[in-house]
């Protein structure tokens, strides 16, 4: 009974009033939630950016990490290895290349819904970590645990910053060398980008 309960995700960000008048949660989180989800769990009878209270008339302020790199990794202890038979996109093991929104606006899409009722521009709507900070991940949760079927960018696309993705994708095929999955519009798709 003195449990609190908050709902987090892109359902509670998108759709704020109705999440919290139709499920039995304490508050919700909207935008990202590192910051916001630590201060509500110290001291929930206040309001903090990032985070609605049923019945407290909070303001609606969306959170965003002004710093992608400084961001914890996820911690997958309490999934366990929970195996998937699903496509190899989702067998992998999935981190973040960054944070943000797809820029492109694909009517088939929910996420560019998510973006206009979230107010993201389409460009400039990626804020990337530092390849060096993706690798670094991705070595720690190679010795920490089994990788049989490698990684999976866990965002929209791959990125479009060319000179991004070359450091990433070398550092990759040196330090890590495990199979990668990720999706990518077909425009992005040429020969430099598959070698």
């Amino acid at each position: 009974p003195s449990a609190r309960v908050i709902g987090r995700g892109a359902h509670p960000t998108t759709y704020p009033a109705e999440t919290l008048a139709q499920l039995d949660l304490d508050a919700i989180g909207v935008g990202e939630g590192e910051e916001p989800l630590r201060r509500w769990i110290e001291n929930p009878q206040v309001a903090h950016p990032g985070i609605l209270r049923k019945h407290a008339n909070d303001a609606l302020v969306r959170w965003w990490a002004p710093d992608v790199d400084a961001l914890p990794d996820w911690d997958r202890r309490p999934f366990g290895d929970v195996p998937s038979d699903g496509n190899r996109y989702e067998v992998a093991v999935g981190v973040p290349l960054g944070r943000g929104f797809c820029p492109f606006t694909c009517t088939f899409c929910g996420v560019d819904a998510y973006r206009r009722v979230n107010q993201q521009p389409t460009g400039g709507a990626t804020r990337l970590r530092s390849p060096e900070r993706v690798i670094a991940e991705m070595e720690s949760i190679v010795a920490t645990m089994a990788v049989p079927r490698g990684f999976a960018a866990w965002d929209e696309i791959l990125p479009l910053q060319r000179t991004w993705l070359g450091q990433m994708m070398n550092q990759y095929r040196v330090r890590i060398g495990l199979p990668f999955a990720a999706q990518a519009r077909v425009e992005q798709v040429t020969p430099t980008f598959v070698d």
